[in-house]
């Protein structure tokens, strides 16, 4: 935990800093962590010492979930005011958060990862708008879309503060003939519009070639 509130502690020593994205890998399955410290600290917040144990009972299992979503935007949130005591605190923070805690909130087990959190800690949402990538197939891609806007909007506000981030590849296919074309990802900007959003990007951008 030290080295990593270290690396961006150097970060923002080392370059200006607009803002922050904690990106996809900011989570937890349903069976992590297995790890001694991680057993410990489990154990320290009132939890049996081991993972089986944890999920023979769903009450349980419920409350672990909930534990380890808030540990994780706890300590994002460390981070954040680490890079603000350096930047200052016009430091904008955001995160990623896959479509599924979106769509199926009981997938939050899956991932450690809840929307109203989100939207109550970070200055910017970033749901995963991909639908390829949730293996969605692309007749289906629009009205899966649909469904990922409407369901941030059922929150007050939330569209304000969210950004809806498309893919550009399809990591179902070889690397150099994945490129998913300018009028499909343009087709998918104008779904998230339809539908109400108000920001939206695409990841990843490859300058070098112009795709998309």
């Amino acid at each position: 935990r030290q080295r990593i509130i270290d690396i961006y502690r150097d970060m923002a020593y080392s370059a200006p800093i607009d803002g922050i994205l904690y990106h996809d890998d900011a989570v937890m399955s349903d069976f992590e962590d297995a790890s001694p410290d991680a057993i410990r600290a489990y154990e320290k917040a009132g939890f049996p010492g081991s993972i089986a144990e944890i999920r023979k009972d769903p009450e349980t299992m419920a409350r672990w979930t909930r534990y380890k979503s808030k540990y994780l935007v706890d300590f994002t949130n460390e981070l954040t005011r680490q890079v603000r005591d350096i930047r200052g605190p016009q430091v904008k923070s955001a995160r990623n958060i896959f479509a599924m805690p979106i769509l199926e909130p009981e997938s939050e087990a899956w991932f450690a990862q809840n929307l109203d959190d989100f939207l109550a800690n970070y200055d910017w949402v970033a749901p995963m708008a991909m639908p390829l990538m949730e293996k969605v197939p692309l007749s289906e891609s629009n009205e899966w879309l649909a469904q990922l806007v409407n369901k941030v909007a059922q929150r007050p506000g939330a569209l304000n503060k969210t950004v809806f981030e498309l893919q550009s590849k399809d990591w179902t296919k070889p690397e150099g003939s994945n490129a998913i074309s300018g009028p499909i990802l343009a087709g998918w900007m104008r779904q998230l519009q339809l539908n109400g959003a108000q920001n939206f990007g695409y990841y990843p951008d490859n300058f070098i070639t112009g795709e998309p």
